[in-house]
């Protein structure tokens, strides 16, 4: 036996043992994800059932891996009611439509030269938008369109939103992004990432869960900028199907009690689920 050949063995065996030792720490994590549970809070009262949806997810009329028809079958599996597709510079006015028993609204999620806004509910189309526009027109041109703009991943250190005026003229606010998480346990693969994967080998839900962490500067920030006016917070998929659409969407549904649905789609669905 050449060194050549002694030095792939030791190679291939510390390979093979590097793996089982990650595979044996995933397995750890596997176990208490087994047994892991998040009971749904029903409403109280004679509120009809609240409905249960994703925001922010992208097909592949953009960067997305599944077309809006496989995003509405991967919600319809997760038990949500609706979808918020937002694909990048998408801008064309669609209509809310159900598919598969499933309400898709379609919005848009615009690159400015700032950062990254969401768009939904504009009631016409957007006029004189184009990506990598000035933040401050792009907010007016939502608002014009009849619609509400939302901050996208604000804080995220790859595209944060930066500038302050704009900021102030938005309503909505992004204040959990799943994008945000995910990038933050690729960077730090062992505490974070493995228990992930680990886990999601048992429970796929309690997987995407572990990927949650404290983040105080969103936080900050929302509450600064809700000092001058009401804010809506929004808890974002940022969903491009890896993980998988059902998967990830299932443990963040939003949830809208009829009395509080601003949206005419949103009511029309409400009124549907409680008839």
């Amino acid at each position: 036996m050449n060194r050549w050949t002694w030095a792939l063995g030791k190679g291939l065996k510390a390979v093979l043992g590097l793996l089982v030792l990650i595979l044996g720490m995933a397995g750890v994590f596997a176990v208490p994800a087994s047994v892991a549970t998040y009971p749904v809070v029903l409403p109280k009262g004679d509120e009809p059932r609240w409905v249960r949806g994703a925001f922010h997810v992208h097909t592949t009329r953009s960067d997305g891996r599944g077309t809006p028809e496989q995003v509405a079958v991967a919600a319809k599996t997760a038990g949500l009611d609706f979808v918020v597709l937002t694909d990048h510079n998408d801008f064309e006015l669609r209509p809310p439509v159900y598919v598969q028993g499933v309400l898709l609204v379609h919005g848009v999620e615009i690159s400015t030269s700032d950062g990254h806004l969401v768009a939904l509910g504009m009631s016409r189309p957007l006029e004189g938008v184009r990506p990598w526009m000035p933040p401050g027109d792009a907010v007016r041109a939502v608002a014009s369109a009849g619609g509400t703009a939302v901050l996208a991943h604000p804080v995220q250190k790859r595209n944060p939103w930066k500038d302050d005026a704009s900021a102030r003229q938005t309503p909505g606010f992004e204040l959990y992004s799943a994008d945000t998480f995910f990038r933050q346990a690729t960077s730090n693969p062992m505490s974070r990432l493995l228990p992930a994967v680990g886990a999601s080998l048992a429970s796929p839900k309690h997987g995407v869960m572990l990927l949650v962490s404290p983040e105080p500067e969103p936080g900050a920030r929302f509450l600064k900028l809700s000092r001058e006016q009401p804010r809506v917070a929004f808890c974002a998929h940022d969903a491009h199907g890896l993980p998988h659409t059902g998967r990830s969407s299932s443990p963040w549904p939003h949830t809208c009690p009829r009395s509080r649905c601003r949206y005419r789609c949103l009511r029309t669905l409400l009124k549907r689920r409680s008839g």
